[in-house]
């Protein structure tokens, strides 16, 4: 998990490790516990995204054999997946009441970020790939 194409996407979610983090300083674990099960499917959800594309990677090889851009395209699909995936799964738990928010509206949690940074993520690598590719084809060739 740690190691190839699945280190990098679970580098991807440090943001959501800086909400958690704010909400372990914040709140009670043991009296908010349903409240940091979101992170928990966030967290799992990721790391098996991560296992499966370390997998992946191990029988293809298709991540050593990419570009720049084309590592970055397999990290957006990838992150996309697992962040989907996540707000899913926490749609279904929330519906069946098994969340709660810290007393607060899910429209308060970290998952309504998650959209935003899957445009953000994607808008970051096209650009990267982007301006790599037009540096590789201005490159004085030898």
């Amino acid at each position: 998990m740690l190691r190839g194409p699945g280190r990098y996407l679970l580098l991807m979610t440090w943001w959501i490790w800086v909400f958690l983090l704010i909400d372990l300083l914040s709140h009670s674990l043991r009296q908010h516990l349903l409240s940091f099960l979101a992170y928990l499917v966030f967290f799992f959800c990721t790391a098996g995204t991560a296992l499966v594309l370390n997998r992946l990677e191990a029988r293809m090889q298709r991540w050593s054999r990419s570009a720049l851009a084309g590592r970055l395209l397999i990290l957006a699909i990838s992150y996309t997946a697992a962040m989907l995936a996540s707000l899913c799964l926490t749609a279904v738990l929330d519906s069946r009441s098994w969340l709660s928010y810290f007393g607060r509206e899910a429209e308060a949690s970290f998952g309504f970020l998650t959209l935003h940074s899957i445009v953000l993520y994607w808008v970051l690598g096209l650009t990267v790939g982007g301006v790599a590719g037009v540096l590789r084809r201005r490159a004085p060739s030898r």
